[in-house]
C-alpha cells in the first residue's frame, strides 16, 4: 500500500501531492476484489474460455448501451476516426490480441488456484508496466512521453520494491 502510494505522489509548485488518480485505484481495487471473487465462484460451473467470452460479451452489450447516449455516441465517432490512421491498426490489433491471452490466463490461473494468491501475483504488473513503459517510451517517444531520469526510475523501482514486499508478506 506504501509503495502505491509512493508511485502516485507527483510534486506541484514544491509541494508533494497525491495524483487524483488514488482515488481511482483504491475504487478500482475494490472493485477487482469483488470481481476476482465472483469470477472465482463462476470458475465451478464454466471453464475459462466460455468464461472469457460471456464476460466479453457482457462487457460490448454494455458499451453498447452506452451509445444510445448522444454525448457518448459522439465520443466513439471521434475515436473510431482516430482508428483510420494505418499506425494505429497494428498496434490495436496487438492489444486486442495480448489483452484476451492476458485475461485467458488469468481466468485459467483463478480456475486452478486460490483466487487470493492469484489476484495477487497480479501485483507484479506494476513492474512489467514500468518496464514496458520505459521501452516504449525511449525507442518510441511519440508513442508515450514518460519521465525517464535516474531519480524518477529509482523512485518507482523502490515504490515498486515496497509493493513486492507487501505481496511477499
Amino acid at each position: 500500500l506504501l509503495g502505491g502510494f509512493l508511485i502516485s505522489i507527483r510534486k506541484v509548485e514544491g509541494l508533494f501531492k497525491f495524483s487524483n488518480a488514488v482515488y481511482f485505484v483504491l475504487i478500482g481495487s475494490l472493485l477487482t476484489a469483488v470481481y476476482f471473487v465472483f469470477l472465482k465462484y463462476l470458475t465451478n460451473f464454466y471453464n475459462p474460455w466460455s468464461l472469457v467470452l460471456w464476460v466479453r460479451a457482457g462487457i460490448y452489450m454494455g458499451l453498447g448501451f452506452l451509445l444510445f447516449f448522444k454525448s457518448y455516441r459522439k465520443i466513439f465517432i471521434e475515436t473510431a476516426k482516430a482508428f483510420r490512421h494505418d499506425s494505429i491498426i497494428p498496434l490495436t490489433f496487438f492489444n486486442i490480441v495480448f489483452g484476451i491471452a492476458g485475461v485467458f490466463s488469468m481466468y485459467y490461473a483463478v480456475s486452478l488456484y486460490s483466487v487470493s494468491l492469484v489476484s495477487v501475483l497480479g501485483g507484479f504488473g506494476p513492474l512489467f508496466v514500468l518496464i514496458f513503459a520505459s521501452f516504449v517510451a525511449f525507442k518510441f517517444p511519440k508513442i508515450l512521453k514518460e519521465e525517464l531520469g535516474k531519480k524518477v526510475i529509482a523512485y518507482k523501482l523502490i515504490a515498486i520494491f515496497l509493493m513486492f514486499i507487501g505481496l511477499f508478506l
